[in-house]
């Protein structure tokens, strides 16, 4: 969601009638966030598209949550993301907490299906099999336990590593995390075609918004294998791709073909 708010600003959308809060950190799973809301320990969100403002955006997790809001998307850590077996029970009783605080009873709860390692990253699975194991965690999250939207960023970095898009080690920084520019503009893009197209009927295909990679980024720790700015020449490319993974979320879609 790094790039988010600027593709939502240059779509044109009513920013004022839409917003979009992150709450984060790292390697928690599903069990972590049911800890923090017990423990009541004060967490912050932070605002990344609209200018629509939440009453309250720091306490605990439960004064967060108890607000008007539409949709709650969550995420697996990424070591368990292919393992369904080992989200219970902390999943279920997550989906309660988020179910019984909102104050909107006609909250969605959606969910970010991510993307799979390097195929040169730690131990296997990596790559397209990883990708695989990933999906039919989410189909039978689907099933099993039922979730509103699904949000296939894994499926808009698997489309873009069979295109011109890829780079060594498959738009990754490190071998886990997306790469700074086309890597995290492919994952926006299919954030803003879920969450936000439907709503204002603005399609990520056509949206002008670029990014060149910053000073900040090149020099970030964890950017060990470059990046890759987002040009006027490659963002119809990017912006395929995410599109392509919403139309089928859990299948790779050869866009070159297809679109």
């Amino acid at each position: 969601t790094a790039y988010l708010g600027d593709i939502v600003e240059k779509s044109g959308a009513d920013l004022s009638k839409c917003c979009l809060y992150r709450i984060i950190q790292g390697s928690s799973s599903f069990e972590t966030w049911v800890d923090k809301y017990k423990s009541s320990e004060t967490v912050k969100m932070d605002r990344l598209a609209g200018t629509y403002s939440m009453g309250k955006t720091s306490g605990s997790l439960k004064e967060l949550l108890a607000q008007d809001w539409d949709i709650i998307v969550i995420q697996q850590v990424s070591t368990l993301a292919t393992k369904f077996d080992k989200w219970e029970p902390s999943l279920k009783e997550y989906m309660e907490i988020l179910r019984r605080n909102c104050i909107n009873q006609n909250m969605c709860i959606g969910f970010h299906l991510i993307h799979a390692y390097w195929t040169g990253y730690g131990d296997a699975p990596v790559g397209i099999a990883r990708y695989n194991e990933i999906v039919n965690s989410v189909k039978r999250l689907v099933q099993e336990v039922g979730i509103d939207l699904i949000i296939p960023s894994g499926t808009a970095i698997q489309n873009a590593r069979n295109t011109l898009l890829q780079t060594e080690y498959d738009i990754t920084r490190d071998g886990s995390h997306l790469s700074y520019g086309v890597g995290r503009y492919l994952s926006a893009c299919t954030w803003f075609q879920v969450l936000f197209a439907p709503f204002f009927n603005k399609s990520i295909l056509g949206n002008t918004s670029i990014h060149i990679v910053t000073e900040e980024e090149k020099e970030a720790v964890d950017n060990k294998y470059g990046a890759v700015d987002v040009t006027e020449e490659n963002k119809s490319l990017c912006q395929e791709c995410a599109f392509g993974a919403t139309l089928d979320m859990y299948n790779v879609t050869d866009i070159n073909e297809s679109l």
